[in-house]
Parts: structure tokens; sequence; C-alpha cells
């Protein structure tokens, strides 16, 4: 189904071994088979509701309108929607207005009352006629944590889009979804069947085990997948507990039908579901939640000694303060013992705070159940306090200078708050709290705090709890668990068993699910006589004189033959080695020679990590952190023998991740919607490449870029709130996402001001909703109150609503109104803080929903000119960024200059320009941001450059691990890679070689010299521009480095190594470029010292020739003076490269106009 669901924890026990059969007193015994465990037939006359819960509402009361999936219905727990019916269980979607919507139906699930984790679940189930529009599931939810990473199982689901039309009641969906490294993963088969699914009943059955989820209709397979968590599939949600679910959906994305005019099913529609059944090994966990159901009072935050069953803290409940609140220091005097919860919270905000734990089963406080807490506070503000269970969030209000309700007095003096937990039911939503799933049993929160508050909270408990017949407790005295007796055995079972409110009728005794006996009075025994060899599992079941029964924990005996040689074991894994999430497996062999394996239990160290009954004997381990582990196996057998292996030790490694940093748009960029929004990134691999880089909204993906500077320009971005992220993969698959940027887009808001000068509004419509903004002016800032009255359609009255007050000051109020209603409206509001009350009765204000006011104001557009992409810099130099900017409705306020993320500086007049001085080695991404005089701004894509040491005397570039140079001779060009440092010892270099400016980079071994140099060779045209990095091994057996992401140019036939006076002396003065920066037209000059040759040529940032500016032969002390004419070139920088017999010189031409 795809559903957003929030839980926090979950309790556990383990599924007894529950072995059947009386052949079992014969022989050794086995657990081949899987036991029924649960199961709910739907034979009453009722819905089970120590099995089932609802769902209610459209999913809005939970943020997630449509259930997150564009669903059109309603869910109640009405028996128009859900019943039992000869046998079975009804599911019915209706058409009918119900609430916020046109159709109904139901949903339930087990949450609190049956959890589990591996089994097989299997369910009987009819769907009706799908055509077209309904939507049958049949899914899991995980017990623990927030959709995805929660984990989610679809079983069966029907009605898929794809299927349409032929399809529809034929085809049937499987999936899993979860969450990896953050993001929502899933993987979906589909069961393409030929005859009609509809109006027959079918049984759908998922098996989980650790290995992997199947599932199956009628015995067919349709979908499998691997869950062992290999590397880096981040699967652990599959491991973990969860609930079931049954609904029927009206619409939705699955269908492909978002709106009631697509339904074409006929309706009243049901689905039957004949029987759920769960199957399960020994070892494998359920929570049943009936069998933890309390009684009494149940704490929350006390210390009274009398209530034993209770929440604590850092144990098996957290609080945590979700906004403006601190905890008073120093802590003031308790109410009761020794520690109180005093919290403060500042003026101007809203505050609020909660207790989270796993879901309790509190269904006996159903009938006289409070929520009971000592409180003081003298602070007269609104606020509210609530619970949570698996029906979402309940609140009972308590309104600023409301007289006392519940006991609740605001006087700074201690008393006790008693609310009636039925207080927070909501019977005219259809809704109720889930005592069977409650998660927090206490919250508090408010809206902006008018002043500075202290609130007190101690003695914090449930009171009223009663269980119509407690049941009677029973425990196992002899034999002692793991007890071994030899044959000929005779095993006396023995018991104690009360029952506080009655008698206990019968003690019965069992072997598996075998009666052996029982006894009706104490002191409760049963004598096995003559138990052969084998393994047996004993429990007791007491009946109380009403009928309430339970059942002891099961005590494990073995009986051997005398003399009984112990088992041999030994363990292996599939490698020695991983990395995390790791998924390491287990292997055991073990043997007995004079009986059978009992069981396998896998250790690591002294933690027992899992237990396998049956051969082959294996245990995949998740989960594993970076460390060093011992791992052992222990066999024990069926005569209760045992032995370890020998230990086998393993590493786990965490990997080498890319980094990656969301360098646009930052936080404080401002948009209006609809938007254009340019996300750049960086992103770097300190062991490999980056694969691409992936930007998101949320869980949503908007795009990708394989290719440095990594972008995406996100177009038409609707007004609203937005999270953004960007996500780098490697090329060993590894990911990393960055953190969030928040960024809001603003709608296009209609605004004005009051004729009295006394507030200005604003008004705009987005996503069918109409917000109204009061902005208070003079005397009426810092008042406590405004409402809006609103008239709609040009009649009627105007009712009036409360708005919310925010820190800065302005007060808001949103409501549904549908585009092209016309309204008028107008505020009534305070004047300064306690001050008197005015309104706007007699002017009001007019605003027809979904207006656009103002026009549009087109954003500037801007260019980054100067440097190009890929330009190399020394360290220390000065960098000149130059950008060009216009606004086609306005004009430009400024220009800013920015390297990855960071602001270098601006300019408010053009040219724009900014030196940027005393680099430091390292790799930049540069952007450029124009902002216009109406606010909107305009970022250009990223232009990375290179900052980089001197190059080494003879080189053309040095690194920190290498120096390289390209020398040319004739037409063969000779490839020097010189190690430094660390990489000194290494015994490979590659070369690789992009020539002409696009396409690959094909790779070439280089040969090491004796010097320890590598040096290649290639016959490649003169004037052709190379792109060149290198692969090289750092030191000797040493890991592998690259340079790929920052390649060297070079242009054949050119020189471009640094020289020393001794190898090659100075042949020119110094070269002029005049004027630089040139509006298109300059002339080089240098003097030749003595006689030689001399070309001069023009090149981009890229490498590439563009043509020669001259070429001659000058005579000793001959002064040159070539000119250029560059009036056809774009703006930008360009390079002149001068070259005599003995030397070359490089300078930097600005063209700029």
């Amino acid at each position: 189904m795809n559903q957003t669901t929030t839980t926090t924890h979950f309790w556990r026990r383990l599924a007894g071994p529950l072995l059947t059969g009386a052949v079992l007193l014969a022989s050794a015994l086995s657990a081949n088979a899987q036991t029924l465990v649960w199961e709910e037939n739907f034979d009453g006359n009722a819905i089970n509701p120590e099995s089932w819960t609802f769902d209610f509402g459209d999913g809005c009361e939970r943020g997630l309108c449509g259930w997150g999936n564009q669903e059109l219905q309603y869910y109640t727990s009405r028996s128009e929607n859900a019943r039992v019916e000869n046998g079975s269980l009804i599911i019915e979607a209706l058409k009918e207005k119900f609430q916020t919507r046109d159709f109904t139906s139901a949903r339930l699930k087990t949450l609190g009352r049956v959890q589990f984790k591996y089994g097989t679940l299997e369910a009987r189930i009819k769907t009706p006629n799908l055509k077209n529009g309904l939507w049958p599931a049949f899914w899991l939810l995980g017990a623990t944590g927030t959709w995805p990473a929660s984990g989610e199982i679809d079983v069966m689901e029907m009605g898929s889009k794809e299927a349409y039309p032929s399809n529809v009641n034929n085809w049937a969906g499987g999936a899993l979804h979860w969450s990896r490294d953050g993001k929502h993963e899933y993987a979906v088969q589909t069961y393409k069947g030929t005859t009609s699914l509809a109006d027959e009943y079918h049984v759908y059955k998922l098996v989980w085990t650790a290995q992997a989820i199947k599932m199956y209709i009628d015995g067919t397979e349709y979908f499998s997948k691997d869950i062992t968590l290999a590397a880096n599939a981040d699967m652990e949600e599959f491991h973990k507990a969860q609930f079931i679910l049954l609904n029927m959906a009206v619409g939705g994305v699955y269908t492909g039908i978002g709106d009631g005019g697509g339904i074409t099913a006929a309706l009243p529609a049901k689905m039957q579901v004949d029987y759920v059944r769960l199957y399960q090994n020994p070892g494998d966990e359920l929570y049943l939640g009936k069998d933890h159901a309390y009684t009494g009072s149940f704490g929350i935050y006390t210390e009274q000694a009398t209530i034993t069953n209770k929440l604590t803290l850092g144990t098996n409940a957290e609080l945590y303060y979700w906004n403006n609140l601190t905890n008073i220091e120093p802590a003031p005097a308790a109410y009761e013992g020794t520690e109180v919860l005093a919290v403060h919270a500042n003026a101007g905000d809203w505050f609020g705070m909660g207790f989270d734990h796993a879901p309790l089963n509190m269904l006996n406080f159903a009938e006289n159940g409070a929520l009971k807490f000592q409180f003081k506070s003298s602070y007269k503000g609104q606020f509210k306090v609530g619970v949570k269970s698996g029906h979402g969030e309940s609140w009972i209000n308590f309104p600023a200078n409301s007289a006392a309700q519940y006991g609740l007095v605001r006087d700074g003096a201690w008393h006790e708050v008693s609310i009636p937990l039925s207080a927070f039911d909501q019977p005219n939503m259809g809704m109720h709290i889930d005592l069977g799933s409650m998660t927090s049993l206490l919250m508090f929160a408010g809206d902006p705090a008018t002043g500075a508050a202290d609130f007190f909270f101690d003695d914090a408990r449930l009171t009223g709890g009663v269980a119509a017949n407690p049941s009677p407790t029973v425990a196992i005295t002899a034999p002692a668990a793991e007890a071994v007796l030899t044959t000929p055995a005779s095993i006396t079972i023995t018991s104690t068993a009360t029952d506080e409110n009655g008698s206990v009728a019968k003690v019965e005794f069992y072997q598996g699910t075998t009666k052996l006996g029982e006894d009706t009075s104490a002191p409760y025994s049963y004598t096995l006589a003559s138990a052969p060899a084998g393994v047996y599992t004993l429990t007791a079941k007491a009946t109380d004189n009403e009928g309430a029964a339970t059942t002891s924990a099961p005590v494990t005996v073995y009986v051997a033959a005398p003399n009984n040689a112990a088992p041999t074991v030994s363990l292996t894994t599939d490698k020695a080695s991983y990395l995390t999430p790791a998924s390491i497996t287990l292997t055991a062999t073990a043997t007995d020679t004079d009986g059978s394996i009992y069981k396998v239990d896998f250790y690591q160290g002294t933690t027992l990590l899992a237990t396998d009954m049956t051969s082959p004997y294996t245990y995949t381990w998740t989960g594993a952190a970076a460390g060093t582990y011992a791992l052992t196996a222990k066999a024990t057998d069926n005569g209760g023998a045992v032995k370890t292996s020998a230990a086998v030790s393993i590493t786990v490694a965490d990997p080498v991740k890319p980094t990656v940093t969301l360098t646009g748009p930052v936080a404080t960029d401002k948009f209006t919607g609809p938007a254009t929004i340019t996300l750049t990134a960086t992103a770097a691999d300190a062991n490999g490449t980056i694969s691409k880089v992936e930007f998101y909204n949320g869980d949503t993906k908007l795009g990708e870029d394989t290719s440095a500077p990594y972008a995406y320009e996100w177009k038409t971005v609707a007004a609203g709130t937005y999270s953004l992220t960007a996500r780098a993969t490697d090329n060993d698959g590894y990911t990393t996402t960055s953190a969030a940027v928040q960024v809001e887009v603003k709608a296009l808001a209609c605004t004005g001001t009051a004729a009295s000068g006394d507030y200005s509004y604003e008004v705009y419509s987005q996503d069918g909703s109409v917000t109204y903004v009061f902005h208070p002016l003079g005397a009426v800032a810092g008042g406590n109150l405004a409402l809006v009255f609103i008239q709609e359609g040009g009649v009627g009255g105007y009712p009036g609503y409360t708005m919310t007050k925010k820190a800065n000051g302005d007060f808001t109020f949103s409501k549904p109104i549908a585009n092209d209603v016309a309204t008028s409206f107008y505020f009534t509001y305070q004047v300064g803080a306690g001050g008197p009350e005015r309104n706007s009765a007699d002017k009001p204000h007019a605003y027809t929903a979904g207006q656009i006011c103002n026009p549009d104001n087109s954003s500037p557009t801007v260019a980054l000119t100067s440097p190009q992409a890929n330009a190399t810099f020394t360290a220390g130099a000065t960098i000149t960024l130059t950008a060009t900017a216009t606004d086609t409705d306005g004009t430009i306020t400024k220009v800013e200059f920015y390297q990855s993320g960071t602001k270098l500086g601006e300019d408010t007049t053009a040219p724009y320009t900014y030196d940027w001085k005393d680099a430091a080695v390292g790799q930049y991404d540069l952007t450029v941001k124009a902002t216009d005089n109406g606010g909107n701004s305009s970022t250009t894509s990223a232009v990375r450059i290179n900052v980089s040491l001197p190059a080494e005397a003879g080189y053309c570039a040095t690194t920190a691990d290498y120096s390289f140079k390209a020398e040319t001779s004739g037409d063969e060009v000779t490839f020097t890679f010189h190690p430094l440092g660390a990489v000194a010892g290494g015994t490979l270099a590659l070369v690789f070689i992009q020539e002409g400016g696009a396409g690959a980079y094909p790779g070439y071994n280089m040969t090491k010299t004796a010097n320890g140099d590598f040096t290649f060779k290639r016959t490649i045209a003169s004037g052709t521009a190379l792109s060149v990095y290198f692969t090289y091994q750092v030191g000797a057996g040493g890991p592998e480095r690259n340079s790929a992401a920052t390649p060297h140019s070079y242009v054949v036939g050119a020189s471009c190594a640094t020289t020393t006076a001794s190898k090659q002396p100075t042949s020119l003065t110094s070269v002029t470029v005049h004027p630089n920066p040139s509006a298109g037209r300059t002339v080089i000059a240098f003097t030749s010292l003595k006689a030689s040759g001399y070309t001069a040529e023009l090149y981009d940032l890229k490498g590439s020739r563009l043509r020669r500016i001259g070429t001659g032969r000058a005579a000793g002390n001959q002064p040159v003076a070539l000119k250029l004419n560059a009036a056809e070139l774009a703006n930008g920088v360009y390079l002149i490269r001068v070259v005599t017999d003995t030397e070359a010189v490089t300078k930097r031409l600005v063209i700029s106009r």
C-alpha cells in the first residue's frame, strides 16, 4: 500500500517450540515442521478487539491526506464498512458522503495486538469485481520506525493501473518497500494470471525467513526476494517485527484514478476474508498484546513504590522536547519523591513535548481509566494535553484564560489533573483512541507563548485498569531448565499456581502440544514414567474457577542414554572480512555418533546470535558494527551433551564512501512560485570516482548529473517548503547523501494596507486553500489577538476565525476555498499588549480565491564569463571573476560571487567583477548569483577550476602526489609521471588521454624507468588539445589513486615545462599584452635577446588553439609587436603563448565589453 505509519518500538517474545504428536514420547524430538501459533477464523459475531484495531479518517489528521496515495475513501469502524458475517470478515466500500469524502471503507490492522518476525502467513480472501478503481490489499508494516524505514511487505494488492483494462481482475502484485541510505527503495513483482481472481476465494501466502521473502497465490510462487542484506542492500527492516493489515481503498495512485468521477466499479463492493493464519518455527518472534494487558495503575512519571508497572526513561521510554522547552535549573522541589519534570518556554514560539514508548495494551483501562498528574503553573495562555495511539494523536484543549477543567488550576500551586481516557475519543469523527496500542501516554504542547512560562509535572500515571477476570499465574518448579536425565528416566513435573480473585480449578501438564495429565489440587505434579531418550518441552497450564487460563514458560529437559557421547561441530563463514552494512553467513557442521543434533547456537563472543533447529545449520548475522569478532557454534544433541566449535575470527570495516555537499541553493535564497531552482553540488571520492549525483526533494528524485560540475535545473516549482539533498554514488556503488537545505517558495501574494494605517495584510492561494496574513503596524504591534472574518460567495454572514501568532509578530489563518470564489474579509485585533480591540468591519477587503494580484517579476539572467571551466591556477594567484547580468523588467541590484557555496564578495555595478586573492590549493566550483530590484534571483551553473601547486622545475604541473610533463619531439609526445612523497616506490602508473577536447579517455600502461619515473610515448598530430590524468599506486604494495577529477591540459607541440636559468637561458624580455582587459583589440610586445624564431598563438582555457597571431624570426635585441584583433571573441579569459627557439611564455588576455 506504500503507506506511512509511525510507531517507535515493540515488545517481543519468542514463539515457543510447540511440538506435536505422541510420537515425541518415543523418539528424539525435532522441529522440522512449522507450528500454527495464531489464527483468526472470524467465527464469532463481532470483530475480535484482541486481534484487530482500525485506521480512521482520510489521513489528513496525520498530515497524509489521501493516506499518502491520493486515496478517495474515509476509513471508519462502522458495521456498514467492517463486520463479521457468515464466518468471514467483510470489508465493504460504499459510495456515500461522509465527513470530507464521497466514499467510505475500512482498514483493519493488528498493531499492538499481533506482531511477528519470520513465519508463514496466509489468508483466504475473495475480492469483488475491481473494474475500475477498487484497491484491495493484504499487507504488513513494520512495528518500528517511520515509513519507509519501518519496512513494508505487500502480500497481495490488486487493481493496478498497469492491469487496465483487461487484466484488472486477473493480476495481483507483491512488493517490498524499505529505506536505503535514507531513500525509498522498492521491489515489485506481478502475478499475471489469465483468469479472474475476483468473486472466488484464493489463498494468498507469505513465506518469510531470515534469507528470503516469497509470496504465493494458491501455491503458485509469484514473488521472491533475497533479504540476507548483501553488501549495501540495507534491508534491516525485514529482520524486525511487522503487523498485519487488511483493507480496500477506493482510487489512488496504484489504480491511476485520482477523482471520484473515474470510479466505475459497482458499489457497494465487498472484500471477504475467510481466515488469517500464522505458522512459525522455534526461535521466530511473536508478540501477542493480550498477554501483556495491564491492570491497576501504570506509571508515566512517578516514584510511587506501589506502582510496579511503569515507564522508565532511557529503558522502555524516552521523553522528547519537540520545540521551545528547556529544563529549569536548578530543579525545584518535587511534589512526590525527589524528581520533578520542570520546563520553561520562551515567549513568541510554540512549545511541546511528549513521552515516546512501545505500543502498550491498556484495554483494561477502557471503562474507568483516567490520565492523572500533578500540575503547577501560573501561565494563562493556551495549551493542550494529549495521548497517542495506533489511531494517531488526540488532544484536550485548555484555551487561554479558561476556567478550571479536569482539576487544572493556573494559580502557581500544585493541583491534580484527572482526565478520563474516554474524553480523548472523538465520536463525531468516527474515531477513538486505541487503548490496545498506546504509544504516548502523555503529551503537552501550546501555541506561541504570550510570555515566558514555567510548567511543572509530577506523579503522572494511568489509573482504573480492571480486568474482568485476571488470569491465574503458573510456573514449573521442577525439573530445572536444561536438566539432563539418563534412561531409564522418570520425570516428575511440579508447578505452583495461584489465582488472585478465585481458585485454581486444575493444572494440566504438556509435552509440546500433547497433554500428559492433570492435577486438580496443590501441590500440582505429574510423573512421566519410563521416558525414552529425547528432548522434552514441558509446560503447565493453569485454569481458574471462571475458565481463565495461563500457560507457563516452557522448560526444556534432555533424556540421554547412558554414556551419551558429545556431538562434534565446526564453524565456517563465507569470508574473513566484510564491509558495513555487513551480511555475515555462519554455517555449522554438526554430527552426533550415538543420537541426533537437537540444536545449534551461534555466538559472537558470549552473545547468543541465533539458534537453528534443523540442518543445514546456518545464520545470517546483519548489522554488525566495524570491529573484530570471534564467532563460535555450540551444538546440543538429543541427550543434552554440548560441544563448542573452534572460534572463527572475522573483521568488519566501514567502506570508504564519497563526500557530497549541496552548494546551491542556500537556505537564505528567496523564490516566488512558479520558480526555477538550480541545484548544484560538489562531490568527491577518496579512492575512486563519482558515478553520478542525484538531486532530491524529500524522497522524490528530481534528476541527476553524471559529470562535474554537478547541477540540475528544477522548473515550475510551486509554492511550498522543500527539503533538498544531493546523493553521490561512487564507482564502487557506495552512496552518501548531503545535509538537507530547506528552501521556501512563496506564493505571489496580494497585499494591502488598512485605511486606518493599523495594519497591512497579505492574502494568497495555494493547494486549494487561501491564507490570510495580518501584519500589525505602529501601536497595534505587540497585541496578542487577531481574528479574520470571511464572507464567501458575496452573500451571507462573516464567520470569524482565530489567527495564529507567529514568532515575528504576524498572525496567519488558512482555509480551504475553491478557486474563483469571491471573498470579503476584515480583521478584529488588539491594539498592543493588553490594549483595547478594534476592527475594520466598516471597510472590508476583497479577494477572489486563486487570484494573482501582482504582475510576474521575471528573474534576471546571469553568466560567469571568467574564468572558464577547468581553468588551472597556481596557489597564491589572484583569480579574477567576471560576470554579465541583465533584467528584462527591472534592474540588477547586486551580483554575488561564490566558491563551493561560500560567498567571496559582490559587485553592485557593471561590469561585475571580483578579484579572489591568495587562492589555496584545491578544486573549486564557482557560481554567480544575480538579484534584481524585485527580489528575484538567478544563479549560474557551477564552473569548476583547479588551483595547484607551482610546477616543479622542468615539469608542467605538480600535485601533492606527483609532477607531470609532456614533451613533443616531431610528431611524438612523451608523457612523464614523476612520483612524489609517499607515492614514490609504487610499481604501477597508467596515463589516460583524451584527444581533441571530446570523447573517452583511453588508458595506457606507462614504463617505469631506473630513476623511479614512468613514461609513455604516443604519436599525436601537432596542435591537438589533450586532457590527461593518471592512475597510480601509492608506494610499493599500496592502494591506487587517480586524478580523474582534476585532469591536466596540454597542446601537442607546445612546451609547458618550467625552466631554470642553468638549464635554459632566458631569450625574451618580459612579454606584455596591452590593453588588458581588452574590448577586442590588443598588442603583444616582446624583445628577443638573441636571434631566434618566434611564434605567438591564441588558446582558450580548454587548451584549444584558436588562431596563430604571428610568426617570424627576430635579430638579437629586436623589439617585436604583434597586433591581435579579437572582436569576434566572446567575453572571457584567453591565453597567449609566445614560443622562441629556447623558451615558451604564456600570458592571460581578458576580453570584456
